[in-house]
């Protein structure tokens, strides 16, 4: 997905970010809405014969499985958040790595930044930061059981390319353009290595989201990045 040229990239940031910041807080009070439904079923549940438990199993795994995909977008639109706060030089240096990364998993997240979509979501009766989801999930029997579930990631990522010098080159006009080709293919490199590194870096925010560890199936953001390394980050 390439660039269009009348579009400036910072502006183009400015209203990714905003799209963000309003969808982000109506997510996650859906999620608490969620959780304290699930903790009402919880609390109803040892008190009422067995055929209306029969009768609530439907509904109680709607309940389970739209609090799961809640979390799994907070997820990803936490991870763009920052991946979006990176600083101005990835941007200008990389700009085509960062800008088709953040294009591609903002057009993954449409129909969860939508405000045909956010506006049906109820709206926060406060400002709650990052954390609070997961107080949210502690409060019901299902959210408890995907906290406990929860892996801890060692946060490995792979190993950057070393970096090479060239060896002292000829200086004889015989050997110009092949001394040209060798240093084409040593900034070519040089980028790979550069690239490579910034993949590492957007990896490693991605493993910090309060949901890391989780099953996160369905992350967006997660095949935007490996989509993105394999386009990007290759030698010829």
């Amino acid at each position: 997905m390439e660039i269009e040229p009348t579009i400036d990239p910072s502006q183009l940031r400015r209203n990714w970010n905003l799209r963000v910041e309003t969808a982000l807080p109506r997510w996650g009070a859906w999620l608490e809405h969620l959780s304290n439904s699930l903790k009402g079923f919880d609390q109803w549940r040892p008190t009422v014969p067995d055929y209306l438990l029969r009768a609530s199993s439907n509904l109680e795994s709607e309940l389970e499985r739209y609090l799961e995909m809640a979390m799994n977008h907070l997820h990803d639109l936490w991870v763009i958040q920052a991946w979006l706060e990176f600083p101005e030089d990835d941007f200008i240096d990389h700009e085509s790595l960062m800008m088709n990364l953040l294009m591609d998993a903002m057009a993954r997240c449409g129909r969860i930044l939508s405000p045909e979509n956010i506006n049906f979501l109820p709206r926060p009766l406060q400002v709650v930061s990052p954390p609070q989801w997961l107080e949210y999930l502690s409060t019901c029997e299902f959210g408890r059981a995907l906290l406990e579930s929860m892996q801890q990631d060692e946060g490995v990522t792979e190993r950057l390319p070393p970096a090479v010098e060239l060896p002292p080159l000829p200086r004889e006009a015989v050997f110009t353009s092949s001394v040209r080709s060798l240093q084409a293919a040593q900034s070519t490199y040089k980028q790979h290595v550069d690239e490579k590194q910034l993949i590492n870096r957007l990896r490693s925010v991605m493993q910090k989201s309060p949901f890391n560890g989780m099953t996160l199936a369905h992350s967006q953001v997660a095949t935007s990045l490996n989509e993105c390394e394999a386009a990007h980050v290759v030698l010829g």
